[in-house]
């Protein structure tokens, strides 16, 4: 599992990158990416469904260009802010 906040403002790059990180992680310990699950957290209120919905698209690209497989999404709709106290 590997979360990160954006890196760049076009969504559906984000995505990409996002898969190309996980991805690069199993390739980096000589293993073959074959199966894939998506989490994501995502703030409904701040941004518009389109957005996640071209992180989405950007991800499953990625995926299909290394023969990946989609078994499961689990996303987190979050509501409202919170903070955390050290």
């Amino acid at each position: 599992m590997d979360f990160f906040t954006p890196i760049v403002d076009d969504p559906f790059t984000f995505g990409q990158i996002a898969v190309a990180n996980a991805l690069s992680d199993v390739y980096a310990m000589g293993g073959r990416p074959l199966t894939a699950m998506n989490l994501v957290a995502f703030p409904v209120k701040a941004l518009a469904s389109s957005v996640l919905k071209d992180i989405l698209l950007g991800g499953l690209s990625k995926m299909e260009e290394a023969g990946v497989t989609l078994v499961v999404a689990i996303r987190w709709m979050i509501r409202k802010s919170s903070t955390v106290s050290p």
